[in-house]
């Protein structure tokens, strides 16, 4: 009985993993954040008032932004996407602050900008 649920565990810790891949732990419980609490946490100079997924993406983002997502899964990497193209739609106010605050030069827009548009990030 024991090694089955030592199984079973394993092998759903082994799916969530090659779900999400090994860069990203937290990245399916971020949406649940709400968008202005993941605006102000990824805005602050420190992880006061990040909810730990925020965190843990706040922590990655630079990295994120420079590489177009470059150590993250295909399914990180879509997911990251998706939720930058919501959140950035849903609050197009948050769009030029974000932006500047990752990319202050622009550098990483002119360089994956193309391809950030193609999948409906909107960009400043």
């Amino acid at each position: 009985m024991k090694a089955t649920l030592a199984v079973g565990v394993a092998s759903l810790a082994l799916a969530t993993v090659l779900a999400f891949g090994a860069h990203f732990q937290l990245l399916d419980r971020i949406e649940g954040d709400g968008d202005e609490v993941a605006i102000q946490c990824m805005l602050s100079d420190d992880d006061e008032g990040c909810t730990e997924p925020l965190a843990e993406l706040k922590g990655k983002l630079w990295g994120v932004v420079s590489t177009n997502c470059g150590a993250c899964s295909d399914d990180e990497r879509e997911y990251i996407i998706d939720y930058f193209s919501g959140l950035f739609r849903r609050n197009p106010h948050s769009r030029k602050p974000l932006q500047s605050k990752y990319d202050p030069t622009g550098e990483y827009r002119r360089k994956y900008g193309k391809i950030w548009r193609k999948k409906g990030i909107e960009l400043d």
